[in-house]
Order: C-alpha cells, then structure tokens, then sequence
C-alpha cells in the first residue's frame, strides 16, 4: 500500500514526465517551424 509520500512523488514523477514531453514537443515544433521558414524563403 502506498503512503502518502509515495503517493506524491509518483504524481510529481508523472507531472515532470508531461512537463518534459511538452517542452520536447515545443522544441521539435520549433524546429520545424525553422525548417519551414528556410525553405520558403
């Protein structure tokens, strides 16, 4: 059975884990948007 505590860090451990999808999602689209922008122009 999980304490608290464990209970906690699992939550934290999974928010960082969305945190850091999306901050990979922001720079692969960021990415693109600069490969696109070099190939238009």
């Amino acid at each position: 059975m999980l304490t608290r505590n464990s209970r906690n860090s699992i939550v934290e451990g999974v928010a960082h884990g969305i945190i850091a999808d999306y901050n990979i999602v922001d720079y692969l689209m960021d990415n693109v948007y600069n490969i696109l922008e070099v190939k238009i122009t």
